[in-house]
């Protein structure tokens, strides 16, 4: 939900949360332990799917924007469609 958002890393668009531990307790503002960039956030897939890590695509439509997003597509559909 939106408002989880304060508590986790995610995807401006689709609330799917990205990144590694580290990234998730870094916007928490909590200390990584060592190992934690290693461990990548992945989101869910179909029944026998590997899982897919979710990486953190930056917005890009202004400087002062700290929204990220877990793909080009959500990214690209997000600043089109504001």
């Amino acid at each position: 939900s939106p408002s989880s958002r304060k508590c986790v890393q995610a995807c401006a668009c689709c609330l799917a949360p990205v990144g590694t531990l580290a990234t998730q307790l870094a916007h928490c503002g909590l200390p990584a332990p060592d190992g934690a960039h290693e461990v990548a956030v992945c989101r869910p897939a179909p029944d026998g799917e590997p899982q897919v890590p979710t990486e953190v695509w930056p917005c890009t439509g202004d400087d002062a924007c700290t929204e990220v997003f877990c793909s080009a597509a959500c990214r690209n559909w997000t600043l089109e469609n504001g």
